[in-house]
C-alpha cells in the first residue's frame, strides 16, 4: 500500500491517509490478480489485509485465492472464507472503470 498511496503508515506525518480499502490500491490488487490468473501463477495476499475478515469477501472478489495471515487471525479467516460465494462477493467491488465485473463477471 505504501506505492499506490505513497503512505508509509509507520510516519505520523501520513499515517493517517493509509486506507487499504483506497481504489488505487484494490485496483492494484485486482490487476495483479488478472495478471497472475493469465500467466497461470498464483497470487496472494499477505499481512494485516489478508487477516481483516473484513476484507476477505473483497479480496475473494477481486480474484485472490491465497492469504497470508498472522496464526492468531487463521481461524476467524478460514470461517469467512467457507461462508463467502466468490460470485456474490462481486457486489462488494466498486470499478467504475469496468462496471460489467459487478455482480456478473467470472471470478
Amino acid at each position: 500500500m505504501q506505492y499506490p498511496l505513497a503512505v508509509d503508515r509507520e510516519n505520523e506525518r501520513v499515517a493517517a491517509a493509509y486506507d487499504p480499502f483506497h481504489p488505487a490500491v484494490l485496483m492494484q490488487i485486482l490487476r495483479a490478480a488478472e495478471v497472475a490468473r493469465e500467466a497461470g501463477i498464483p497470487c496472494s495476499v499477505c499481512g494485516e489485509l489478508a487477516g481483516n475478515p473484513a476484507a476477505v469477501p473483497l479480496l475473494i472478489g477481486l480474484g485472490i485465492r491465497e492469504l497470508s495471515m498472522a496464526p492468531v487471525w487463521v481461524s476467524l479467516v478460514r470461517e469467512v472464507v467457507r461462508a463467502t460465494d466468490a460470485k456474490l462477493s462481486l457486489i462488494h467491488i466498486s470499478e467504475p472503470t469496468r462496471p460489467e465485473r459487478i455482480g456478473g463477471g467470472g471470478v
